[in-house]
């Protein structure tokens, strides 16, 4: 098992997506890391659950909520 952060992302449009990331990255390398170096028209790279990537614009995000930290099972191939 693995743990993984999982957060809400809140855009100014109303609509928000849950996305996650492994558990203990380093500052530099997680979601908020990127959000406070990101340039106001740069973009932040998040994964959903299901493994898609989202590119949105930072200057689109309200806030950032971190949700929860959860143990996720990966699928032996």
């Amino acid at each position: 098992m693995t743990l993984t952060q999982l957060y809400r992302l809140y855009l100014c449009d109303g609509n928000t997506f849950e996305v996650v990331e492994p558990w203990g990255l380093p500052a530099h390398r997680s979601l908020l890391g990127q959000f406070e170096r990101a340039e106001d028209s740069g973009m932040l790279k998040a994964y959903e659950k299901d493994g898609s990537m989202l590119c949105i614009p930072k200057r689109n995000i309200l806030y950032i909520r971190a949700a929860a930290i959860e143990n996720t099972r990966r699928n032996a191939i």
